[in-house]
């Protein structure tokens, strides 16, 4: 990997973002915090999922959602 690449594995921060999308501490589960999120996919994001690469795409955003929302609920009980 060259100095300019970033890792696949650097994390969200939804307060880092400036509040873009839904703030993952106002849902009570996982699931509603989802449904919320895909509302909020750009639709030229949506078009390029059938397309090669597009289920690690599906894949990272999964995982961006998983690390903000149990950050969110981790926050909510400090």
């Amino acid at each position: 990997m060259s100095e300019k690449q970033e890792p696949l594995n650097k994390h969200s921060d939804f307060l880092g973002f400036d509040g873009i999308g839904p703030d993952p501490t106002k849902f009570k589960t996982y699931n509603e915090f989802v449904a919320e999120s895909v509302k909020d996919l750009p639709e030229h994001l949506i078009i390029l999922l059938p397309y090669d690469g597009g289920e690690m795409a599906l894949q990272i955003l999964q995982l961006t959602w998983l690390n903000d929302f149990w950050k969110g609920q981790k926050n909510l009980f400090t």
